[in-house]
């Protein structure tokens, strides 16, 4: 049982995960707002890590 429990919750951090990724890369696709974040160091740096 506990094995199922542990891959449960893995599937289910990936899906959030996979889901999070999804939504970064959709925010980060409108041009407006990566207008905006441009002038933010943190923003800056999670958009270079996001891009690879």
């Amino acid at each position: 049982m506990e094995v199922e429990n542990i891959l449960a919750s893995s599937i289910t951090l990936a899906e959030q995960s996979a889901k999070l990724d999804a939504s970064c890369k959709k925010t980060l696709a409108n041009k407006i707002i990566l207008a905006l974040m441009s002038d933010c160091q943190l923003c800056q740096s999670v958009y270079k890590k996001l891009k690879g």
